[in-house]
């Protein structure tokens, strides 16, 4: 196991464990309830850290350098869309419309299951884990 990140912000440790989780990459918090500890000595390093498998490392920690520049957010999504069935403008950060739950149709259409429909973007494997359908 190796550590990618450490954090006193537990908000911050929950987001980058997800970002890796979205990736594929497992990941375990340690020192977890040591945030709650207000007098930490100086020679102690009680701050929440994440850790991967060893031969998760390089993605956790390119994934990790991208979260802390500020680029881990799909620009992609950043721009308003139209909701093709009810015509109501969405915020870009949103996938489904609040009004109707349409989906966001930027998704690409090529990238969801021919049988379920789940998103297949960056799977570790190339059969749906939802269905189970191979692509």
């Amino acid at each position: 196991m190796k550590k990618v990140y450490a954090s006193g912000d537990r908000s911050q440790i929950e987001i980058v464990s997800q970002l890796l989780r979205e990736k594929g990459i497992e990941s375990c918090v340690l020192n977890e309830k040591n945030a709650f500890v207000i007098d930490i000595p100086p020679f102690f390093n009680g701050h929440p850290e994440l850790w991967v498998r060893d031969g998760d490392e390089s993605r956790a920690k390119a994934l990790v350098a991208r979260f802390e520049s500020g680029e881990a957010r799909d620009d992609r999504h950043a721009a308003p869309w139209r909701c093709p069935a009810c015509g109501e403008t969405i915020e870009g950060q949103f996938t489904e419309c609040w009004n109707c739950t349409v989906d966001d149709p930027r998704d690409d259409l090529e990238s969801r299951c021919k049988e379920c429909g789940y998103l297949l973007r960056e799977l570790p494997e190339r059969r749906c884990p939802e269905c189970g359908t191979g692509f």
